[in-house]
Parts: C-alpha cells; structure tokens; sequence
C-alpha cells in the first residue's frame, strides 16, 4: 500500500504516515520506523539545503520496502536545491552471497526488489527516472569496483545513504563515495547498530578500516541516529577553520 499526499501537482511520499495500531505488532513497528526515517530525512534535506551543500542523495541498497528512497524522493521536493538529483545502486536482485560471518537473519538473495518494482512503486509519486531519479543497476563488485563517480555523471554528493548490510558491499561503496565527500556532506548507516555496535564487523568494520585508510583527510562528526539501527556523520575538514584555531 502506498502513503501519500497530493501537494500542488505532485503526489508526496508518506506525507500520511502509516495508520498506527499500538495492538498490532507488525503496523506499530512500520508505523515507528517510518516516524524515525521521516524525521530524519527532514533533518538531513534541510541540512543540506540551508547550508548550501551542492551535489546529489547517492543511495546503495534500496531494500524490498524502497522506505529510504521514498523519504528521499519526498524531501527533495520539500527542500528543494538547485538540481539536485537521486541515485539508487542496488542489485535488484537482493543481498549477494552471505558468509558464514554475516548477521544470521541476512540471507543471500533476500530483500530484494526488481528494478521494474523500483519503478512502479516510485510511479505511484509521480516520479519518472532519468527526470526524478537514476538507478544504476547490479552488484556492487560489477558496478563500484574498477569504476569512477564521473562514469555515472557524479560530481559531488550531497547525501550518502548506505544500506548495504554487509561487511563486503560496504567496503567497495566508501571506496567509490571517498573523492565524492566534501564539507557538509551527510553520510548515514542504515544498518550500524544491526550486529550489536561491533566494531569488527558489518558496516561498523568497514567504516573503521575505511577510516585508517583514508587518513586525516576529513572529519566525520556524530550527526543524527535514527531508529534502533541507525547513524550518520557529517563531513567536516580535517583541520578546524583558521579563525578556530586562536581558541585552542
């Protein structure tokens, strides 16, 4: 089912939250989840727009539910800049092989949304890709690996959505986002907290060996954790403004 409103000549994804029913289980944590991501992709947008952050929303791993991508789509028509574009990586095909390594309740081929589907749901918002959005279709070790930003026509990003799950597919996405980053850029996990907050594994470890590789070329300050699952940093320079420094 979709959720939306029409505002002007556009249809707004999850302008009307799902209905909320605190008896059943299965709506009550929809309904949560929903309130979390929306508060926070308002944040975000806004963010970005009132700091006049240039550059475009880069999403890996989209998920069966498409929840990301719809606040997304429904936030850039909110808080609009200049001419900001959505991107949607994914496979289409759902979650690549699984090691023994990984989360028990990820498994290969699971969560999985075909592009057409992609499509069809985003239709729904009026939304039409190469006007409203671009997906770039296939596993990330097909699509990130040996490729360059400027191949897809990227610049610069804006927001950086990674939900990707796995420890592997996270590793090739930090690598292909790195000459992507620039001040101001918001980076959010989608799955930080999803083994625990362990630091050696999932997304967590490949953040934290991505961050020793990259060195002190930027700062990434604690931004916003959204839902139980959650978190995200703001790009920063390494080093404090001049002016700061007389502080110190």
């Amino acid at each position: 089912m979709f959720y939306y409103r029409k505002i002007g000549e556009k249809n707004f994804p999850f302008t009307d939250l799902h209905a909320h029913d605190p008896h059943n289980a299965k709506v009550h944590r929809e309904y949560e989840l929903q309130r979390r991501m929306d508060d926070f992709y308002y944040k975000a947008f806004s963010l970005i727009r009132y700091n006049r952050v240039p550059g475009d929303y880069l999403e890996f791993g989209c998920g069966s539910t498409i929840r990301s991508f719809r606040f997304a789509l429904k936030y850039s028509r909110l808080e609009p800049f200049e001419n900001r574009r959505l991107f949607a990586f994914d496979s289409f095909a759902g979650l690549p092989e699984v090691s023994s390594s990984d989360h028990e309740q990820w498994k290969t081929g699971s969560m999985a949304v075909s592009v057409d589907q992609f499509r069809e749901v985003l239709g729904h918002y009026d939304a039409k890709e190469g006007r409203d959005f671009h997906t770039v279709q296939g596993f990330f070790d097909k699509t990130l690996v040996g490729h360059k930003p400027e191949e897809y026509g990227l610049n610069a990003a804006a927001f950086v959505h990674v939900d990707c799950d796995l420890y592997s597919s996270t590793v090739p996405v930090l690598e292909f986002i790195t000459p992507l980053l620039q001040p101001g850029t918001v980076l959010s996990f989608d799955d930080w907290y999803c083994e625990n907050a362990d630091p050696r594994r999932g997304e967590q470890r490949a953040f934290n060996e991505w961050r020793k590789k990259s060195g002190k070329k930027f700062r990434l300050d604690p931004y916003h954790q959204f839902g139980w699952h959650g978190m995200s940093f703001i790009v920063n320079p390494a080093s404090p403004p001049s002016f700061l420094k007389s502080f110190g």
